[in-house]
């Protein structure tokens, strides 16, 4: 049953048979041409909703899920398959981009429905999406929309930063500049990017902006590293981090990523000449004591390696 729903996804780009038979010789005019193509992508649109939906609603039970896990190549192949083809998939028309961001939006929330599992289902699943080369470009993609749906930033975040709790999925997406400037961009100046969630909440994508860069951290000095250069105003990151001291919903993101930040690429910060900037995020420590105590342990426990 799993493989009869996963086919539902196949949209690999090959030739209609419709198309074969209006080709120019036969007398198909162009117009005929372009009214078939677009049934056809109608057609490939339905189809893999459906199919999305279907799987959505069984990751409700458990053994589905173990099941989806066990098939996660096929089905993330699939997944990967339908978003490059829509993609390069050519659609000006303001109904099918629509239709686009609906394939989109429940792709990545299906993936990511299962990525943030615990458990050996979660870990199978994680260890299936990162070790697929194209899965992390097929995220790049959705990033880097020209039509911009921010919308579909926090899901596809929020999936990156799950795999970044893997070792060499960490390192992976650290190499992805274009990944990295779009966190960055996320964590730092979230209202600059046109928000048009549900929620209509930049704190929402800017608290797991930051939870990913944090993750990435992690003990990889080569991640440190490219963040610190990801930026052309990158003397000027440890201040605009130190910032979020004051800010009580990216307290924490902030004081993971600093502690990381510090932990394992002192020597290129003070290079940077960050050191004022972090003898600073000292007294913001001590003021968070006072008006955040509920935090005040963990952030002191780490801002200690200043």
């Amino acid at each position: 049953m799993l493989k009869m729903v996963s086919s539902l996804l196949d949209a690999e780009n090959r030739q209609d048979s419709m198309l074969n038979n209006l080709s120019e010789d036969n007398g198909g005019s162009n117009i005929e041409r372009q009214l078939i193509e677009k049934f056809i992508f109608r057609r490939r649109i339905h189809f893999s909703l459906l199919g999305l939906s279907m799987l959505e609603k069984l990751t409700c039970d458990p053994d589905n899920c173990a099941e989806i896990a066990k098939d996660g190549t096929n089905i993330i192949t699939k997944i990967i398959g339908l978003i490059i083809y829509l993609t390069d998939e050519k659609i000006s028309g303001e109904s099918e981009i629509q239709q686009k961001m609906m394939v989109y939006d429940s792709a990545l929330k299906f993936v990511r429905r299962l990525a943030v599992k615990g458990g050996k289902i979660g870990m199978r699943f994680r260890h299936e999406l990162s070790e697929n080369p194209l899965f992390l470009n097929s995220l790049e993609r959705i990033l880097d929309l020209e039509d911009r749906q921010p919308e579909l930033w926090e899901p596809a975040i929020d999936i990156i930063a799950k795999l970044a709790l893997d070792e060499a999925a960490r390192q992976e997406i650290g190499s992805t500049r274009s990944i990295l400037r779009k966190l960055m961009h996320g964590f730092l100046t979230p209202d600059d990017v046109t928000y048009l969630s549900r929620n209509n909440d930049p704190s929402s994508l800017q608290m797991i902006a930051g939870e990913t860069l944090a993750n990435l951290t992690i003990m990889s000095v080569d991640n440190c590293w490219a963040i610190l250069w990801a930026e052309p105003g990158r003397h000027n990151l440890i201040e605009m981090i130190t910032s979020m001291l004051e800010n009580e919903c990216c307290i924490c993101v902030a004081a993971t990523l600093l502690h990381n930040l510090c932990a394992n690429s002192r020597d290129k910060l003070i290079d940077l000449g960050a050191n004022a900037h972090l003898e600073s995020a000292l007294t913001k420590v001590r003021l968070s004591i006072i008006t955040q105590r509920n935090q005040c342990h963990y952030i002191f426990i780490k801002l200690m390696v200043f």
